[in-house]
């Protein structure tokens, strides 16, 4: 199992590592108050019972097994304070060279770098671990502009947006900025 301990801008030591199946409990504690939190860009907006996070994380290492997917997670203080993955688009497919990215991090963690420092980091991993990967997409709401930074100046550019993809809690829809970087070049 992969692990590196990476310092942040500020000097805030964390692990970053792969996932276990005994990280369930915590990876559900984590994703659980993120979700309690008001206007944060990830997706999730409903809190997941251990259950559903057992079934999520047997999913992940069964894709990572396969090769079909990277992620390490992000622990600070022996707690799980994020994590970040690329997954191959349907494998077989005409878009299995697609990679999608995702990242969440801990609200103390944020602000600190940790985006910035993982993502090369991440991105070497499934260069080396997803065979076929060409091209990696992210989508980020509109009102990011620290993340939209972060993943500009670390190569990715904006390919399109969807208007009104996300609907917060309180009603407002948001927009999407799809985002992609190649990291093997392209015939065209």
């Amino acid at each position: 199992m992969f692990k590196k301990e990476m310092a942040c801008l500020d000097g805030t030591k964390v692990l970053l590592r792969e996932p276990k199946r005994s990280d369930a409990k915590e990876c559900m504690r984590m994703i659980n108050e993120m979700a309690d939190e008001p206007n944060i860009g990830i997706v999730a907006s409903n809190r997941v019972t251990l259950q559903e996070e057992k079934a999520w994380l047997k999913g992940v290492l069964n894709a990572i097994k396969k090769k079909q997917k990277v992620m390490l997670l992000i622990e600070y203080k022996g707690r799980i304070r994020g994590n970040s993955s690329i997954e191959l688009r349907r494998p077989g497919t005409k878009e299995a060279h697609c990679g999608v990215f995702g990242i969440t991090i801990g609200r103390e963690l944020r602000g600190k770098g940790v985006a910035q420092q993982l993502i090369p980091f991440l991105i070497s991993m499934a260069k080396k671990r997803l065979r076929g990967l060409e091209i990696i997409e992210l989508e980020v709401f509109h009102t990011n502009d620290m993340a939209r930074h972060v993943y500009e100046k670390l190569g990715f550019r904006k390919v399109a947006v969807i208007p009104n993809k996300i609907k917060t809690k309180s009603g407002k829809h948001i927009n999407s900025v799809v985002m992609q970087k190649y990291v093997k070049k392209i015939r065209t």
